[in-house]
């Protein structure tokens, strides 16, 4: 994925010239060159860049947390930044388990009374939950599409094209300045972020092949192990 050029300040001041008004440079930059800290554009391009995040999280930055599960405890809080859990993300360090990601309605299907090692999670923002109810400590790690940081005077967005986060800022100035009609920015982010996908720019990589769902194909058969356990018990010859 290419990444942008141009600062956040550049940014800011290309969609100025752009807008060519005079209103807008005496709030966004009153000495007529350097952004003004208390500029609203600031913040109008903090909230593009969170809304292309939060529109396709897998374009953003995969970081991990660590989760002390505790004993009799199914509910654990979800860290501030997170956009999205990655599939299957939990994982328990001392068992070498991943977690499998379930719905509530799968769960509730579930013994609720059993203790045991932890198998699957649920989003319920801001908490994850887990089942079954840990029957002791464990040490697992949360991996996660994090929020982009609030971008600071030099810092250059990672984005798939400068010119956009521009057009995007150009046309939210032009909402405020009520030349075209308000949610037109959003609509454009929309647009592009569809694009994006289509066009695999912005794609994490995944597997390459559908894994078996081991709790509808368990396997357990005379080969534990083997790329035929999923069929159960097939015998010997």
């Amino acid at each position: 994925m290419a990444v942008n050029r141009l600062t956040r300040d550049q940014i800011i001041g290309k969609a100025l010239d752009l807008a060519d008004s005079p209103t807008l440079d005496e709030k966004n930059r009153s000495d007529g060159s350097a952004i003004d800290t208390t500029a609203p554009a600031i913040e109008w391009l903090q909230q593009g860049v969170d809304l292309f995040y939060t529109l396709y999280p897998q374009a953003g930055t995969v970081t991990s947390t660590s989760i002390a599960i505790v004993a009799g405890t199914t509910s654990y809080a979800m860290p501030s930044d997170l956009i999205l859990t990655y599939q299957n993300g939990i994982v328990l360090a001392t068992d070498k388990k991943r977690l499998s990601k379930r719905s509530l309605s799968y769960v509730l299907n579930l013994d609720q009374t059993r203790t045991g090692t932890p198998k699957f999670y649920r989003e319920e923002p801001p908490n994850w939950k887990i089942w079954p109810e840990p029957d002791k400590a464990y040490t697992g790690t949360a991996y996660y599409h994090k929020m982009p940081a609030a971008l600071a005077t030099g810092t250059v967005p990672t984005f798939p094209s400068d010119f956009l986060l521009v057009e995007y800022l150009h046309i939210k100035m032009k909402e405020w300045l009520n030349a075209v009609p308000k949610g037109s920015a959003l609509q454009f982010a929309l647009n592009i972020v569809s694009k994006f996908v289509k066009a695999g720019i912005i794609n994490q990589l995944e597997e390459e092949q559908i894994p078996f769902d081991r709790e509808a194909f368990p396997g357990g058969g005379s080969y534990p192990g083997s790329q035929y356990d999923w069929m159960g018990d097939v015998g010997t010859t």
